[in-house]
């Protein structure tokens, strides 16, 4: 069996071929001692460099990429190279196919780190393993040269050093030669000894003469590289190498994949370069689910807000797995304050209401009988293990800053113990700053999850439309979920002139209200349904359907501090009418605005009311007795209608029309109408 390219063997199996001559060879220096004169004289090359200065070198570019054919005659194979050099970003990258394996290095010499990625197969399919070692201490840390700064700092070398030409090397010009299949070449002869190797080594480089052939990119280029000679150390050996340059490109590709890890590579022990974003407490989101090996798509809406411990997430039911709750288009709403769910169909109004799974993205087991919600971390699976910064790749055309990670408790509820490899992109900084995004935590484009042991687990999560605004949960209607006798209609108001500053932020203002009425009367803000806000001549009103609490026992710990509708209703009765329901709004939004207390709204001066101000409360139906009186009725009121409006005209017409706009009561209007209210609120 033919030896396995190895992260160890990487420099000895292309033995005295390209990788010694840039580790070995040049590193060495130029040294005359037991020079092998039968192969070349370094002293004759200083001379005839002197004498013979030849053409200009060739200039070589700060970033290129270039493939090598590496053809080691003496040991009759063949190597081929990649090679991806960044003077700018100070790194460079080298991929070698040898023999049925495929081996990718990268240099990161910013943070003093070496990557090497072993493929399972030539073609680079499946994930590759992945070694991390110091790059200062390495023994390939010179295959791109290494300089060292007064500080201290490591630079990977220029160009010119990167390919060992130029750059205080000796070299004579050699005048030109017809290489390889026809190009026109200028060529350079030098001569170098390596003492600890007692080897002597002829060196020609070759590169395209400007003047005479014009190549791909319009400059000259690197075109091949002879190197022939002997060495004694350990063992006396011939060398013949030749090395074909092919596709050399003065710039980096646009995407920089090939500086970085592959998907799905996580390299335990890297440098972290890039902390992890820290997860905000409320946001919102919709994610497209692509399970690959199913060819499987669907999509999801999340929302969550641990303040208020809710969450919710719209979806459609795989139609493959029919849900026991219909295949409509469904909202689930998991309430960890009562410890239920509510199961909705929008499409027919069918509610089913149910405990919290488990073994959900957003719920975590605390014991047998009970759940708790889980921490934003957890949501996104920050928890219980190190994430290592990955670098950067795309994403949807996104720069994104890619963070990887082991898991071993994914799928919930799976018992196999499945190692998964998580993978978070998100926007640079960068490009969040270039179109006018500014998050806290940052900006999640995708997550990619891969099982080297089962692909059918694998999937990607791609994310769209992420706000950490209020997701308002809590304005989910669930009142489906109750009969009539579970609701009560509640009304207060607020006395004073706030109008205009409530406008500046109504739903800060309702959300202030909300959290007022469940610290008061202990009940989860979902029980709040409804909310409306008013104004009239003299303050705010409120009104909202306050619901009873859910029907079956909660699974959370939390659900044992939820009281009956009445036991409520009693407690916010009380505070409303003592005086002793204050609201204190956020300053830096409502400045200048003073706590607001709260009093009855109702022609009984209670908080329960039949019906919202300004709505009639709805008809309840009549016996057929009842119609046929009001059939009557009806014909005799047309009559007096009809003579009452002849009346009126007449009148108008004696006594001239009169300016009655607004003159026969107010009806409350929404912020929505504030122009239109103030209006009639000042000629009132």
């Amino acid at each position: 069996m033919a030896a396995q390219l190895t992260p160890r063997n990487l420099m000895s199996s292309c033995q005295f071929g390209l990788c010694v001559l840039l580790v070995s060879v040049f590193l060495a220096g130029q040294t005359d001692g037991a020079v092998d004169k039968t192969i070349c004289d370094p002293a004759k090359y200083k001379q005839d460099a002197a004498s013979r200065p030849g053409p200009a070198k060739p200039k070589l570019p700060q970033q290129f990429t270039t493939r090598v054919e590496c053809n080691i005659r003496d040991k009759g194979y063949t190597i081929d190279l990649k090679e991806y050099y960044d003077y700018v970003n100070n790194r460079g990258t080298v991929e070698a196919w040898k023999n049925d394996t495929r081996i990718k290095a990268i240099y990161d010499y910013t943070n003093n780190e070496l990557l090497i990625l072993n493929y399972p197969s030539l073609a680079g399919n499946g994930i590759p393993s992945c070694t991390v070692s110091t790059l200062s201490t390495s023994k390939q840390k010179f295959l791109f040269g290494l300089s060292t700064s007064t500080s201290g700092s490591e630079h990977i070398y220029s160009a010119a050093g990167a390919l060992r030409f130029g750059n205080g090397q000796t070299e004579v010009y050699k005048g030109r030669r017809t290489i390889r299949d026809g190009t026109v070449c200028d060529v350079w002869d030098s001569c170098l000894y390596v003492p600890r190797m007692d080897g002597t080594f002829y060196v020609s480089w070759a590169f395209s003469a400007v003047n005479n052939w014009t190549s791909a990119t319009a400059a000259s280029v690197p075109v091949e590289l002879q190197l022939s000679g002997v060495v004694n150390k350990p063992t006396r050996q011939n060398i013949s190498n030749y090395y074909e340059f092919t596709d050399f490109r003065p710039y980096l590709p646009n995407d920089s994949s090939a500086l970085e890890t592959d998907p799905g590579t996580y390299c335990k022990g890297r440098v972290m370069g890039r902390p992890l974003p820290n997860v905000t407490s409320r946001f919102r989101f919709e994610s497209e689910l692509v399970e690959l090996s199913n060819n499987y798509v669907n999509w999801i809406k999340e929302y969550y807000d641990y303040d208020l411990g809710l969450v919710r997430y719209d979806y459609k039911p795989d139609p493959n797995n029919p849900s026991k709750f219909g295949n409509n288009k469904m909202t689930r709403v998991h309430d960890f304050f009562s410890g239920v769910a509510y199961n909705l169909d929008p499409m027919i109004g069918n509610c089913t209401i149910t405990t919290i799974d488990a073994f959900g993205f957003d719920a975590k087991s605390k014991d047998k009988s009970h759940v708790r919600m889980r921490t934003q971390k957890e949501f996104f699976y920050f928890d219980k293990t190190k994430y290592e910064y990955a670098g950067k790749r795309m994403a949807r055309d996104i720069d994104c800053d890619v963070y990887v990670a082991i898991r071993h408790d994914f799928p919930p509820g799976y018992t196999g113990g499945l190692k998964t490899i998580w993978e978070w992109y998100f926007a640079t900084s960068q490009w969040m700053e270039s179109v006018g995004y500014l998050y806290e935590f940052g900006l999640p484009v995708k997550l990619q999850i891969t099982c080297p042991d089962d692909p059918t687990i694998n999937m990607i999560y791609n994310i769209y439309n992420y706000d950490e605004d209020n997701p308002r949960i809590y304005q989910t209607d669930i009142s489906g979920c109750f009969n009539h006798t579970a609701q009560h209609i509640i009304q207060f108001a607020f006395p004073g002139t706030f109008e205009k500053d409530v406008s500046r932020d109504l739903q800060g203002f309702k959300l202030a209200v909300l959290q007022q009425i469940v610290a008061t009367c202990s009940i989860s803000p979902l029980r709040v349904n409804n909310m409306q806000v008013d104004y009239y001549q003299h303050g705010i009103i409120i009104s909202f359907t306050m619901l009873d609490k859910p029907p079956i026992q909660g699974d959370t710990h939390a659900n044992t501090m939820e009281v009956q509708l009445g036991d409520a209703v009693a407690k916010l009765r009380i505070t409303v009418t003592t005086g002793q329901f204050v609201v204190a709004l956020n300053p830096n939004i409502f400045k200048g605005v003073k706590p607001l207390v709260a009093q009855p709204y109702s022609d009984n001066g209670d908080v329960v009311v039949n019906y919202y101000y300004g709505n009639q409360p709805p008809p309840q139906g009549y016996s057929g007795g009842a119609m046929a009186g009001l059939a009557v009725a009806m014909l005799l009121i047309s009559f007096l209608i009809g003579f009452g409006v002849l009346f009126a005209i007449n009148k108008l017409n004696l006594f001239g029309r009169k300016n009655v706009e607004g003159g026969l009561g107010f009806e409350p209007r929404t912020y929505e109408n504030t122009k239109q209210a103030v209006a009639e609120e000042h000629n009132a």
